[in-house]
């Protein structure tokens, strides 16, 4: 690209002109990033202060839950190789919309084992689907003159939504046993976002890396 002059001095401004609206889905998705603060910090508040579980406890089945996600992460991203990205991000999505319930209501049974059973699902199974493609769909959604960029921008301001899910859910946690209702709404709700942003994407497993990015090649005449 510097050998052909194609190095962009504002590339935020190339990104957003020609592919403002793969910024925005990938800061949509980005945002469900919340699942996993909800799990790893809230998740933890919440067992330990409504659930009656050590904190201990639930700390060692979060590290076992995730660190198993190490396995699954590689996998999912081969399958995506092979199936498509967008399969992987949906799945995950959906899924996860789903399982935060089960989650919670495994928080709910004062059984440890039940909730690393729920922890497992949520976390190493579902959550991977998305943890291990992300990385290299949100970069194929842009053409190399401005893909660190468009990346970035999105990716960013979604994990900067994200980080506020822990204190979300203190706002909206209710009292008695079913208080994790809302909690687990608001979960779903960013995650069905993502999931429509996800699907109003385009594939990209398949592409050739010369034609990524294909509304900035069109916007500049290279297609």
């Amino acid at each position: 690209m510097a050998e052909a002059g194609e190095v962009k001095k504002l590339p935020a401004g190339e990104v957003l002109k020609y592919q403002g609206g793969d910024v925005f889905r990938v800061l949509l998705m980005s945002a469900f990033s919340v699942m996993q603060t909800i799990f790893t910090v809230f998740g933890l508040s919440y067992a330990v202060d409504h659930g009656g579980f050590e904190r201990t406890d639930i700390l060692t089945v979060n590290a076992v839950a995730v660190g198993l996600s190490m396995v699954f992460m590689p996998f999912a991203g081969k399958l995506s190789d092979r199936i498509g990205r967008k399969q992987l991000m949906l799945t995950a999505m959906i899924g996860c919309s789903v399982s935060i319930f089960v989650y919670f209501l495994a928080l709910g049974t004062g059984n440890i084992w039940l909730v690393f059973a729920a922890s497992f699902l949520f976390m190493t199974v579902l959550y991977s689907g998305f943890n291990g493609v992300w990385t290299s769909f949100f970069g194929e959604l842009f053409a190399a003159p401005v893909r660190y960029t468009g990346m970035a921008m999105g990716n960013q301001l979604g994990l900067m939504v994200a980080g506020f899910g822990p204190m979300i859910g203190g706002m909206l946690l209710g009292a008695g046993t079913f208080g994790w209702v809302p909690v687990a709404i608001f979960g779903c709700v960013v995650a069905l976002i993502a999931a429509v942003a996800c699907f109003s994407s385009r594939e990209t497993a398949h592409t050739p890396i010369a034609e990524l990015g294909e509304p900035y090649l069109k916007g500049t005449g290279r297609i």
